[in-house]
């Protein structure tokens, strides 16, 4: 279960959670922040991205649910302009305009409902699992002596779970929350403060999702990330779902056995289809690089999952890194050494058909998450179709469950990187 708090014409990765999980609370019990996606969106104009607000009432109450909209101010015919404005142009804002702004000219009393509606309209034209369902009486009320920190509110059904929600669906402890991806744990994800104007998170990324799409002013400004999902909705249309829902292939770029085998696991519990691409041409000597690969494809076996062999040319993979010998682990022989195998499997994805590329050297604690992820952000942006996943395989319990895996398996744990540059004069 995800926690979300209500807001205004939501960011694109607010709807990826309610387009990527089966239970998606919206918290009515909270109270009202300033100064966050509650009141406000953002959208792009030919200026640049811009803030639109939605005046409210002041008053004693601070409850979410209670908060008024302000309409003795003509806001709304400022907004419609704003938007108008911005996307008249884009391919599909001409066939939703009309639905939209009858919505704000109906001036729901409240900042609860009028955002309800909105974001309802929105998974209606996404196509985002049929809309949202009110509370009922049943459900737990936040500030309870047994559960004060519990929510209520409404959330999107999805299939499956199509009559009246039971307080059960809704109780759980906060503490911790849970990894963005998917988890076995039964513990919610609170993401009430996560998805905030003035906090940058990594949300989409640790989807597999964020990759660009057709926005009205790219040629002017590039792709402009963080902004409402209406800039998705009337640039992209009823294709908009493909933008947030996780693909379903993953080439995962495999440098051991050790380091591959929690992050095929959660891969696989979250419901990916990961094919292994095996490219590391630093291993030296050949016998070293059979012992890893061998260890490798009795893992992959065990758990049905299919292993792609790259040539092997480890003088090749010299040429890569000449003059660079020298370099301590972390330095540029290794960056340069990534960039030259994940370009490999940027290579291959591309011509195969994989849409996302991520690999298992992020979840070494002796590799450079940063160089890791330089490369393979490099590595994708030289081939057609493929977005590079820089999700940190070290978080969400990965390290820990990685250790188990080692020791359940009996894995050949190695010393050194691979390369003869890597190991000590003593293993030397």
């Amino acid at each position: 279960m995800v926690v979300l708090s209500t807001a205004f014409c939501p960011p694109i990765e607010y709807f990826a959670v309610l387009a990527g999980y089966s239970s998606v609370f919206i918290d009515s019990g909270e109270n009202y922040q300033k100064q966050s996606w509650r009141n406000r969106c953002r959208i792009l104009t030919g200026s640049g991205p811009q803030d639109l607000c939605v005046p409210v009432v002041h008053s004693s109450s601070r409850a979410i649910t209670e908060i008024q909209v302000e309409y003795t101010t003509p806001w709304v015919v400022k907004f419609e302009r704003a938007v108008a404005s911005a996307y008249d142009s884009s391919p599909f804002f001409e066939f939703y305009r009309d639905e939209f702004f009858a919505i704000l000219d109906s001036h729901p009393a409240t900042l609860w409902e009028l955002n309800r509606q909105i974001t309802e309209w929105i998974c209606r034209k996404i196509g985002v699992a049929g809309g949202a369902v009110e509370a009922t009486a049943s459900d737990p009320v936040r500030g309870s002596a047994a559960h004060p920190s519990q929510p209520r509110g409404w959330a999107p059904r999805s299939e499956g779970n199509r009559g009246p929600r039971k307080s059960a669906d809704f109780w759980g402890a906060h503490e911790g929350g849970t990894p963005l991806g998917g988890s076995t744990s039964t513990a919610p994800l609170d993401l009430r403060d996560a998805i905030h104007p003035k906090r940058p998170n990594t949300i989409l990324a640790d989807m597999g999702l964020g990759r660009p799409y057709w926005q009205v002013f790219r040629e002017r400004f590039g792709f402009t990330p963080g902004l409402s999902v209406l800039d998705l909705l009337f640039n992209e249309g009823p294709d908009s779902i493909l933008w947030l829902q996780r693909p379903k292939k993953v080439l995962l770029h495999a440098c051991c056995a050790p380091c591959s085998g929690a992050v095929l696991e959660r891969l696989l519990q979250e419901g990916y289809q990961p094919v292994v691409f095996w490219s590391n041409s630093n291993i030296t000597p050949k016998e070293e690089y059979d012992h890893r690969e061998n260890e490798l494809l009795r893992y992959a076996k065990k758990l049905g999952v299919q292993v792609v062999e790259d040539d092997y040319d480890h003088a090749a993979w010299r040429d890569c890194v000449k003059g660079l010998e020298s370099e301590p682990e972390r330095g540029a022989r290794c960056l340069e050494c990534f960039k030259a195998r994940l370009l490999r499997a940027a290579e291959y994805a591309s011509r195969n058909g994989f849409p996302i590329l991520a690999t298992t050297l992020a979840s070494s604690r002796w590799k450079s998450l940063e160089q890791v992820d330089e490369a393979g952000s490099w590595a994708c942006s030289r081939v057609e179709g493929v977005q590079w996943w820089p999700r940190n395989w070290r978080k969400g319990g990965l390290q820990e469950r990685r250790a188990q895996i080692i020791k359940e398996q009996d894995f050949y744990n190695q010393t050194f990187c691979g390369c003869e540059f890597s190991r000590t004069r003593e293993e030397l």
